[in-house]
Order: structure tokens, then sequence, then C-alpha cells
């Protein structure tokens, strides 16, 4: 997370005033209007890097009713939940004896993009460009390219491209190649804040 600035508005991995500071604008004095700006820039981004990686980049809690444990496992992993077909990575959050047997199986499923600092980084970056590139945005530093000889029109440069983060070297870490579920390291939501719950249904 970014700190001395809001968090992401739920669905997102970014905020808009991380976007603003990069475009050197304050964020209090960002209009209505710049705001859906930035907040669209940030959507564009976000849902281009998750079809890109084969998967969305927050996670959804996801409750699996009357399922087994592989026998031996410790039941907070997620290895004793493998057999179920969660589709992604798993944090599991709770687990509770089913009144029909099997245990019902609270777990967090996908990644927490908002903490991985590359993901986070890039999508802040791609959406800063692509504001920057919108003259109507009234945001970011472009440069001119030329001027009508009536001076009535006027084309900018392209902003420049994301550097050092590319696509590809996200891909080679987070891409989903396959339904497979592990473990990944998370904060579990209240109440559960602290670790797994385990018990029984009352």
């Amino acid at each position: 997370m970014v700190p001395n600035l809001p968090q992401p508005a739920p669905g997102y991995v970014a905020s808009v005033d991380e976007v603003a500071v990069r475009l050197g604008v304050d964020p209090s004095t960002l209009t209505t209007a710049q705001r859906a700006r930035i907040a669209a820039g940030l959507a564009d981004a976000q849902g281009a890097l998750e079809s890109e990686l084969n998967r969305p980049l927050l996670p959804s809690q996801v409750v699996a009713c009357g399922i087994y444990p592989v026998p031996g496992e410790d039941m907070a992993s997620w290895r004793a939940w493998r057999t179920h077909p969660w589709g992604d990575d798993v944090a599991v959050v709770s687990c509770v004896a089913a009144a029909g047997g099997g245990w019902d199986v609270t777990a967090l499923v996908g990644i927490d993009a908002r903490a991985i600092p590359d993901i986070r980084t890039w999508i802040v970056r791609e959406a800063v460009a692509q504001v920057a590139s919108d003259p109507a945005s009234g945001m970011g530093q472009r440069a001119v390219k030329s001027v009508s000889a009536e001076g009535q029109s006027v084309t900018f440069e392209s902003a420049p491209a994301p550097q050092g983060l590319t696509v590809e070297k996200l891909k080679r870490r987070w891409l989903r190649r396959g339904g497979g579920s592990r473990s990944v390291p998370h904060e579990a939501p209240w109440p559960y804040v602290g670790g797994v719950t385990i018990g029984t249904r009352v």
C-alpha cells in the first residue's frame, strides 16, 4: 500500500491520488471530471493487464460448502483443500464443520495486486501515460510536436511508455497458465484477523 495517500477505491488496484501525484497534480485540486478521467485510465490499464495475465488482480471471497480435506494435511493450508477447483491462488480464511458432513471453507481466491509493487506500479504508470496523452484532461506534461501555420491546431508528442516494467516481465511471474491452487500471503478480513478460524457450525 502507498503511505500518506488514500487507498484505492473498491475494485481498483491503485488510487486516483497516486496517478495525480505522478502527473504532478495536487490531488486536492482535482475536479470531478479529472478524477473521473484518471479513474477511467486506471480501469483501462487494470482491465488490459487482467486480460494479459489471464486472472483478476483482486481476490474474491469464496465459500466452498461440504468439501473434504486431503488426509494428513494442515486444514489451515491450501494444500488440505487442493482437490477443490478454486481456479486460482488460495488463502484459507476459515473452516467450519458442515451440518451435512464435510467442511464449509471460506477462502480468498486470487492475487491481491494492491500489495504487489510491480503490478501496482505498472498500472499507475500506464494510467499516467493515458491521461497525459489526452489533451482534454488538462493534466500532465505534453511536449508540443507541431503547430499549424494558422495556429489553430496543435499536435502533442505521445506520452512516454512505462519504463522498466513490461507486460512480458509481469507475465513471466504472474501469468495464470492453469487452474492449480497454491497459498498466497494475505491479510484475513474481519472477523478472522490474525489467522485461520477452524470451528464447528452453531
